[in-house]
Formats: C-alpha cells, sequence, structure tokens
C-alpha cells in the first residue's frame, strides 16, 4: 500500500510542499485527547502515562513535517514510529493555513487522508544463515601465567550478522544504544558483537585474572591498558562503520569482532545460525549477511507494508535468497 501512494502522490506532495512552504503557517500535529493544548501554545506530544511533553523520535518527526516539504515515505516512517511508542496514540493532523487555496487543500488532503487511515505495519525477517564457513582462528600460548589460566573455557560459537541499510535511514531518529563486551571465562563474550555507528561500548573482565584489550583496526584504534576484575575500564565510542578485531593482550587466544554499522536494523545469529530481524519499517533496502571477514553477502530488497520475509543465507558461496513472503494476519 505505501509503494502505490509514494508511486502516485509523492510528485504531487513534493510540488505541493514547497507551495505549502509559503501558504500555510505551521503544522501542528498533537495527541488527539490533547488537542486544547493547542490554545495555549504547546506544540509536540503528551505521553499518556506521565502527562508530560516528550521530546522523543516522535517529536524531532514534528519538526521534519512543519518544514512543509515531505514524502508519503516520511508520514508512513513517521506513522509507524508513532504506533510503536508507548504512551502515544495515532496522532490527529491539525492545519493552520492562512491564505490556502482551496484546491491546493483538498489535492494535500487526499494526498493525507488515505495514508492517516492505513494501518502501517513493521516486518520481520526470519531465517538461517549457513555457519560452515569458519574464519581463521588461532589459539596461543598466554603471555603471562595466572592461575587460571588452564581452565579457558571452549571457544564461542562462530555468529553472524544480518543488517539493513538505507539512504532514506534518518540516524538522528535512532539514537545509538550502549553495548558490553565482557571478558568472561577467558573468552569475549559475545565473540561477534554488532553496534550502531556512535555507540559506547563497555569492557567489563569478570575474570580473576588482568585483561589488556586492545585493537590496531582502522575503524578504531584503541588500548584500555591491563585491568582487573571489579576496575571500571575506559569505554570507547565507535563512530566509524567497518570492522573492529579485538584481542587481549594478556591472552592471546582471546579474540573478538566488533560490526560497527550505519543502521539501527541489525541482528546477531545464535550459535545455529537462526536470526530473526524485528520492526522493520516498509521501504526498499540493501540487506548485508556478515558470516566472516572473509565471507559476506548482499541483496537489495523491498519491504512492502504487512508482508515478512524468510531468507535463507548461504556461505559458499555466500548468497542471500528470499524463501518465502507471507501476509501478516
Amino acid at each position: 500500500m505505501p509503494a502505490l501512494f509514494n508511486q502516485v502522490f509523492n510528485p504531487i506532495t513534493k510540488l505541493a510542499g514547497h507551495g505549502i512552504n509559503r501558504l500555510w503557517s505551521s503544522i501542528t500535529i498533537l495527541n488527539k485527547e490533547r488537542l486544547d493544548q493547542v490554545s495555549r501554545g504547546h506544540k509536540g506530544f503528551v505521553n499518556q502515562a506521565t502527562n508530560t511533553p516528550t521530546t522523543s523520535e516522535p517529536a524531532r518527526a514534528t519538526r521534519k513535517l512543519e518544514s512543509g516539504i515531505f514524502h508519503m515515505a516520511d508520514l508512513s516512517a513517521f506513522i509507524l514510529k508513532i504506533k510503536q511508542t508507548p504512551g502515544l496514540e495515532l496522532p490527529t493532523v491539525i492545519f493552520r493555513f492562512p491564505s490556502m487555496k482551496r484546491p491546493l487543500f483538498l489535492s494535500l488532503l487526499a494526498c493525507l487522508g488515505p495514508l492517516l487511515a492505513v494501518d502501517i505495519y513493521a516486518a520481520t525477517l526470519t531465517g538461517v544463515v549457513d555457519l560452515t564457513s569458519k574464519s581463521r582462528r588461532r589459539r596461543g600460548a598466554q603471555s603471562y601465567a595466572t592461575p587460571n589460566s588452564e581452565k579457558a573455557d571452549p571457544t564461542p560459537p562462530q555468529l553472524a550478522v544480518l543488517y539493513l541499510t538505507s539512504p532514506s535511514i534518518n540516524l538522528d531518529e535512532h539514537p545509538p544504544k550502549p553495548a558490553e563486551l565482557k571478558q568472561e571465562g577467558l573468552q569475549f563474550l559475545p565473540s561477534v558483537l554488532v553496534v550502531q555507528t556512535g555507540s559506547e561500548v563497555f569492557f567489563p573482565n569478570m575474570d580473576d585474572t588482568f585483561h589488556n584489550v586492545f585493537s590496531y583496526s582502522p575503524a578504531k584504534s584503541f588500548d584500555l591498558g591491563r585491568y582487573k576484575s571489579g576496575e571500571n575500564p575506559p569505554s570507547r565510542t565507535f563512530e566509524q562503520a567497518g570492522v573492529v578485531q579485538v584481542f587481549c593482550e594478556v591472552h592471546d587466544h582471546m579474540r573478538a569482532t566488533i560490526l560497527v554499522v550505519d543502521s539501527p536494523y541489525f541482528e546477531t545469529t545464535n550459535s545455529k545460525g537462526e536470526f530473526t530481524l524485528t520492526d522493520v519499517p516498509p521501504g526498499t533496502y540493501t540487506l548485508h549477511a556478515w558470516i566472516n571477514p572473509r565471507t559476506q553477502a548482499q541483496k537489495d530488497i523491498t519491504i512492502e507494508d504487512g508482508v515478512d520475509l524468510t531468507l535463507s543465507v548461504s556461505s559458499n558461496p555466500a548468497s542471500i535468497t528470499i524463501v518465502e513472503t507471507q501476509l501478516q494476519n
């Protein structure tokens, strides 16, 4: 449905948007239970749980819409965000216009009306990645003998990462979340960590010995120095997309990968290669499968409104196949 709206109405809304910049004074989008706040000059949303204004993603979307230039895809993502925000309801759109001519207003209403009446559903991507393509992992002697030097846990299982990229993704609307790469059982856990660009990563030591976490990767180079359990090593923020190989200077069998991506839509597989990527808005994306530093695949896909995808990812040769599309109930 959104794809059809985009094709039919985007040219109209783009043209109308430039005129609207001059003709209307503002667009105010309010929770429909708080319309009385217009008279008090309040613009924004009210969280029903706390009865207080919010400045979350929907508020930023409001400012974007107030520019007067927008597309149906913008509105689709906006409505979806409203529906996914606890305490907020699908908004009522109030137009205040001093001199908008009737034909322009009717054309705008024709564009907005059907979309506001249509439910926008996020998609779920599920599938299995073939993990038989093994990365080269070596286990070496430790640089410093410790009481736990012979008690390292088994090497963590190989994991893969699935993530989506698109020029339409506005990372400013998706603040990065902190993440953790811990040392436990003389191993890094998880062995593969995926984060959005701008994420802060912490490196807690859960072992009864010293660790020294470092990386010389071009995407992020750092050295935390030696620290033991209970100490708080400095965190690191990963601003550049890329692959960061992480090691321990004290135990050279320990290694992990931090995959930094320009996307909020990502998921790590389990040890069987299974994954479920949820809450993906309708749109056109490139799906990336990162299996190990030597094996990756990508495929351009279109997420339709209310349609889930089942995928299969092969490692030899690396490829992505859409196995099934399924309409949501």
